[in-house]
């Protein structure tokens, strides 16, 4: 019994020392396998945080972008505000300046409008020059001559005379029916030259011959030029003041059938253009003077 026994425990110690190897190669094979994912584990956390930290090296940049672009988008703003307030001040001044300027305007406007009523008091002389030599004349004989035509009138800026109670058809010879009437217009001339508040202005006085589209050029200015120099000679003959005082300021001119006051061939036509006009010039000095009293007012 005891020889089999000793047996046994040999058999027993040899079966003890491998289970032990087997043991501890295992637990190395585990520690092996525990290094290699901890090292596993290693890199994937040092991956991780290499990729955190280019994450946030992006995030500092777009983070220093945004902080330009506020600066940026700071300084445009000043920017933009100053010139807000450029325009604003600039608008201020555009404000006084075009008050300045419409006051200025208004101020020449009205020495403008002045100017055209002194001018026009110049053309109202005219006028009434002419309304008195026609008053005169109508006083003394009436508004109408014999053939029911009116004996003077006003037209055109210009007097005119019934030419068919002066001259014949084809004559510069002044009718005895024409006497009376350029006797009371010689008369009239006379007053009104002598009138020292309106004879300073005229410049002068002067008789136009007219005639009708009938004939040649040539016939019609030789008559009518005739014709205003009859009426000229009549009228310093009628009032020798005239001719003593006032020649250099009266004028005889001729204009053919080149001013005619009525359109038409028609026998009323020619009639109305077959006439003696006289017109008042008024002295360059008067318009001088009211243009040049505006001009020193600047």
């Amino acid at each position: 019994m005891k020889k089999t026994t000793r047996r046994l425990s040999r058999t027993d110690s040899q079966n003890f020392w491998p289970s032990f190897t087997d043991i501890m190669s295992g637990m190395v094979l585990i520690l092996f396998f525990v290094l290699v994912l901890l090292y596993i584990n290693n890199c994937m956390k040092s991956g991780q945080l290499s990729a955190a930290e280019k994450a946030l090296g992006v995030a500092v940049e777009s983070l220093d972008d945004a902080n330009d672009q506020l600066a940026n988008s700071n300084l445009k703003a000043e920017e933009l505000q100053g010139l807000i307030d450029t325009l604003k001040e600039n608008a201020a001044l555009s404000e006084e300046e075009y008050y300045g300027k419409t006051m200025e305007l208004q101020a020449a406007l009205s020495e403008l409008e002045k100017l055209r009523g002194d001018l026009q008091e110049v053309a109202l002389l005219r006028l009434s020059v002419y309304e008195k030599i026609v008053k005169a004349i109508e006083d003394e004989m009436g508004t109408k001559a014999s053939d029911g035509n009116p004996l003077i009138s006003i037209e055109n800026s210009q007097i005119v005379i019934n030419e068919s109670l002066v001259f014949d058809v084809d004559s510069y010879a002044i009718r005895s029916e024409a006497y009376e009437l350029l006797d009371c217009l010689a008369n009239a001339f006379v007053a009104i030259l002598s009138d020292s508040q309106v004879g300073q202005y005229i410049n002068a006085i002067v008789i136009e011959g007219h005639t009708d589209d009938t004939g040649s050029d040539s016939y019609n200015r030789e008559l009518s030029a005739k014709r205003a120099v009859a009426v000229l000679d009549y009228l310093c003959s009628s009032n020798s003041q005239l001719s003593s005082r006032y020649q250099d300021q009266l004028v005889a001119t001729a204009y053919g059938q080149w001013r005619p006051i009525s359109d038409g061939s028609s026998e009323a036509s020619r009639a109305q253009n077959r006439r003696i006009g006289v017109s008042i010039i008024v002295k360059d000095e008067s318009i001088a003077s009211v243009i040049d009293k505006y001009l020193k007012s600047q």
